[in-house]
């Protein structure tokens, strides 16, 4: 069942928090078909000179009359006063659970005013004027003229400069001050990969390949793009504004990959000189694996993009720490990746944490060598687990399956922990690093780590593998979201922005 709206609105423009908002909305269909829908979802959105953010969802069964439905919601309480927007719901069709579909069904934007209880509402018309207003700061903030590091000193030249990307699926356009990284909705064909193959085999005598629609969709679906605009940028000419909005871009790829699996890269760049319209532009070579980014607030990497790339622009180090990070999460060999996130964690460790310290568990019990002396931070292993401890999010419970028989373990907690069972297996935080780190020099002086190549006399070694073969542990995952949760903590961007995309800490 496709229901087609055709008429949207609330019952007023105006409200305070604590009063009832009443969407409804007209269909072209019959009273018995919209008496298949159970549920209403609505997602509000509060407008600010930037871009919108997303305020309130809620979902509600619809009340039905005829050709209209109707849902209704209290406003929060603390609803903070401003301007907000509805312009889209998502409607629950079908009689039982298991016949349930989803439609998403869009229309023109509904605006209405929140106000403080001493504020007086605004009618139609001042409502009106107050979005006008809005939507002009909003024009600027997309206009915002970029200039480069030449073009301070020298006379410049305004181009318009795109950049196209792959490799992550950006669910909703995001608008910064000056550029804007949309989605294209579209990957890579493998038409021509599969016209050379069925070539080659043809004429090998092996043969014809019949093109495989659904490879093909697997293959763009693999492959996302999307572009990153710039909308003005003064440069000396059209080689100086490319550059700049690429070393810029190259940031913004990083930040895309920042725990997504891997890093976007530039396959297309072009920049148009305003005055003449002359474009210059070139392909690049990507060669990608896909990944995703998906939020439930669609401008989610709007913000963090804009929170974070002034700092990256302004200190070296975090641009070394971000870039250590991607190309760890980047990097298909696990192994290697593991000893990509180790440095990760070894460059915050090295500015952090003090040298010489005696280290402890989290009881407070000194960690000694094997001749019993305590071990201290001069070490690199023993100043990570220093750095790691300091951040008071490393205790992980969790269980696996081992031969068929599912183990429940807990990671860097003893027996007062909450979730401790008798059949828990505990494993000391400093097992934990012990053990990555064993593999972290494996893969350093080896380029690898074999389980049928433990070094018995490695106390490393030996817990590495016991925790990979007999307890299941994905060590190089448990890495990753420490070094993940220590690079967005430097980065500080706050715990709302790193809870908006999606973490979670150990």
């Amino acid at each position: 069942m496709k229901l087609t709206l055709l008429h949207s609105e609330i019952d007023r423009t105006s409200y305070y928090p604590d009063q009832e908002l009443i969407l409804r909305l007209k269909f072209d269909t019959t009273n018995a078909e919209l008496d298949q829908m159970t549920n209403v979802s609505v997602s509000i959105f509060r407008a600010e000179k930037e871009r919108d953010q997303f305020a309130f969802g809620f979902g509600a069964s619809p009340l039905v009359s005829g050709d209209t439905v109707s849902v209704s919601v209290r406003l929060p309480t603390n609803f903070e006063p401003g301007i907000y927007r509805i312009d889209a719901v998502n409607l629950a069709l079908g009689s039982t659970p298991s016949a349930q579909a989803q439609q998403i069904v869009r229309f023109e934007t509904i605006w209405f005013s929140v106000h403080s209880i001493e504020e007086v509402l605004l009618d139609p018309t001042q409502l009106t004027a107050v979005i006008g207003d809005l939507s002009r700061h909003r024009q600027a903030y997309i206009e915002h003229e970029i200039l480069t590091e030449a073009a301070f000193q020298r006379n410049s030249i305004p181009y318009r400069v795109i950049i196209f990307g792959v490799g992550c699926l950006v669910h909703a356009p995001q608008q910064m001050a000056g550029y804007s990284i949309k989605p294209i909705g579209r990957g890579f064909s493998h038409t021509y990969l599969h016209e050379i193959v069925d070539a080659t085999l043809t004429s090998l005598r092996y043969g014809s390949v019949d093109f495989d629609k659904v490879t093909e969709d697997r293959h763009q679906q693999g492959t996302p793009t999307f572009f990153v605009e710039y909308w003005r940028v003064l440069g000396v000419d059209h080689s100086d504004a490319l550059e700049h909005c690429r070393r810029h871009a190259g940031l913004l790829f990083e930040l895309l990959g920042l725990d997504r699996g891997q890093k976007p890269r530039e396959f297309f760049i072009m920049a148009v000189d305003l005055r003449s319209g002359q474009r210059w532009f070139g392909f690049n070579h990507p060669w990608y694996r896909g990944n995703l980014i998906s939020d439930f607030n669609p401008v989610s990497t709007a913000n963090f993009i804009e929170a974070v790339v002034p700092k990256l622009e302004q200190t070296p180090f975090l641009r070394l720490l971000l870039r250590s990070y991607a190309e760890a999460t980047a990097e298909e060999d696990q192994g290697i990746a593991l000893l990509r996130l180790w440095t990760v964690l070894e460059l915050l460790a090295d500015r952090t944490i003090q040298k010489g310290l005696q280290i402890k568990h989290p009881n407070g019990v000194l960690i000694t060598n094997k001749r019993g002396n305590p071990k201290d931070t001069n070490a690199k292993d023993a100043s990570v687990y220093q750095f790691i401890l300091s951040q008071e999010c490393y205790v992980t419970q969790g269980t696996s399956n081992v031969a068929g028989k599912t183990l429940c373990y807990l990671i860097g907690a003893d027996e007062s922990h909450p979730g401790y069972t008798r059949d828990t297996i505990i494993i000391t935080l400093w097992d934990m690093v012990q053990a990555v780190y064993a593999i972290r020099n494996s893969v350093a002086h080896e380029g690898h780590f074999a389980l049928d190549g433990i070094d018995s006399d490695n106390a490393g070694q030996v817990m590495a593998a016991f925790l990979i073969r007999d307890v299941g542990l994905d060590l190089w995952g448990w890495l990753r979201q420490i070094a993940w949760l220590a690079t967005k903590r430097e980065l500080q961007i706050g715990s709302s922005l790193i809870n908006s995309l999606g973490g979670e800490s150990a």
